[in-house]
């Protein structure tokens, strides 16, 4: 892909995602590694299952793959956002061009 490809496609992306509003799951492993150090965290509050430092639902932050821990205790997760968001606004771009 030569650049005027890559901007190209990088502005129908954008188009199709603020258009469409995808989420972006995170998969097996990665929740579960993001639940345990949620679970084990000086800021987990557990009667509300929130976040103190940034105010998150737990089980909403991470099950989301472009969120990230306030504190940096994990980041976001590009494999399950190729997986899922990308996935999806390609497929969406390509039958939009006719591909």
């Amino acid at each position: 892909m030569n650049e005027e490809e890559l901007v190209k496609f990088t502005f129908d992306f954008l188009c199709e995602w603020i258009e469409n509003e995808p989420a972006s799951w995170t998969y097996g492993e990665e929740e579960l590694k993001r639940k345990e150090l949620c679970l084990n965290c000086e800021y987990y509050l557990p009667v509300r299952n929130v976040c103190k430092e940034c105010g998150c639902n737990i089980p909403s932050k991470i099950s989301e793959a472009m969120e990230s821990c306030p504190v940096g205790k994990w980041a976001p997760h590009f494999e399950s956002f190729r997986e899922t968001t990308y996935h999806e606004i390609k497929q969406r771009i390509d039958e939009r061009r006719g591909e």
